[in-house]
């Protein structure tokens, strides 16, 4: 991706959130890109948000966050409406929670640590993420069994998955496993 280098963090971001409100039209994103941000970098075309979205697709980096109204609300007032998420100002692509360890595991584990308890500004809510993270890190290297569990869910879910024909499956799990 020529000249890929050239974006920082919070410009991919940008064009990713543009690409939410133009429900994955890239070329409209880009519009809305130049619109929103006209003393910013411009991509030449609307390629470099396409690709930079399938890096995203790939490699997952970017959190889900719950439904619940209260937990909306203090994004959008963090974020000034400028968060990805289920029922939030920008859309995300459907996939399947079921099976991906980031929806069955991952999410859980870090909203469970970083929201227990109220944040009382952005910065402090980032560095708890960065906390958790870390504090993830070291639980699996003192935990050796935390990743075996987590690949064996997979793989049983992957199973129930096959005899269900690939319909959601999560409703009938016995008992989704705490990892």
């Amino acid at each position: 991706m020529p000249n890929a280098y050239v974006y920082n963090a919070r410009e991919y971001g940008n064009m990713l959130m543009c690409l939410g409100e133009a429900r994955g039209n890239a070329s409209h994103a880009l519009r809305i890109y130049r619109e929103r941000f006209p003393t910013a970098r411009h991509p030449a075309d609307s390629r470099l948000i396409t690709a930079a979205f399938q890096r995203v697709l790939e490699n997952r980096p970017i959190a889900l966050v719950a439904a619940g109204g209260g937990i909306r609300e203090r994004l959008n007032e963090l974020f000034d409406d400028r968060w990805i998420g289920r029922l939030g100002p920008h859309a995300w692509p459907p996939r399947s929670p079921d099976l991906t360890p980031l929806d069955f595991f991952l999410w859980g584990y870090v909203k469970e640590r970083v929201f227990n308890r109220e944040c009382d500004s952005a910065d402090e809510m980032r560095q708890r993420i960065v906390d958790v993270f870390d504090k993830l890190r070291t639980d699996c290297v003192e935990d050796h069994t935390m990743m075996p569990r987590l690949h064996e869910e997979m793989q049983n879910r992957a199973q129930i998955c096959l005899e269900m024909n690939g319909a959601q499956f999560e409703p009938h799990l016995i008992r989704p496993r705490r990892i």
